[in-house]
């Protein structure tokens, strides 16, 4: 397959837009052929080798066209000033590649630390109640001032909670939104 872009992060941006394939055969196609632009060249009978891959997700790979999706996605990630840590770069953080699931690449504006191995994700409800709010924000306070950094997800309110708990005493925070 050619591929119409050749920015270098195409192919990855490709990759979570290949209808069946999630995180777990995302892994398993990175961890055989190391980088997208060759599971994209591979013919079907090297696709059909992975072992444990899904019928869906081999055919998503052989028929994906959507490049046209995937160069919108570049423009806005160049407009927002957004980078991409991709699963191979020395970069992507080492206990995140050991997971069964891990995301291919990480949406990054600004930086990560070398602190930053030392991190928690909050996760919580996107209608939490106050003692919820309670709880995160007491929960990301104690774990921020432990030295650890706080991760927030894609919840609505709750990153507030954890930025506000730990920015006014100087503890780091990071937010995918």
């Amino acid at each position: 397959m050619t591929l119409p872009s050749r920015h270098e992060y195409a192919p990855w941006l490709a990759l979570t837009r290949v209808k069946g394939l999630g995180a777990v055969g995302c892994k398993k196609l990175l961890t055989q052929f190391a980088d997208p632009v060759k599971i994209f060249s591979a013919t079907p009978a090297e696709l059909k080798s992975i072992d444990g891959m899904q019928s869906d997700a081999l055919e998503g790979l052989m028929s994906f066209s959507d490049w046209a999706g995937v160069e919108e996605e570049m423009r806005r990630i160049e407009a927002a000033g957004v980078s991409l840590i991709r699963f191979n770069d020395k970069n992507y953080p080492a206990r995140l590649r050991t997971i069964a699931d891990p995301p291919p690449f990480l949406y990054v504006k600004g930086e990560l630390r070398a602190a930053d191995d030392r991190a928690v994700a909050i996760v919580g409800s996107r209608s939490a109640s106050d003692y919820g709010r309670r709880v995160a924000r007491d929960l990301a306070r104690g774990l921020a001032s432990r030295g650890f950094t706080v991760v927030s997800g894609m919840a609505r309110r709750l990153p507030r909670v954890y930025h506000a708990a730990a920015r006014p005493v100087g503890l780091r925070t990071l937010s995918e939104r």
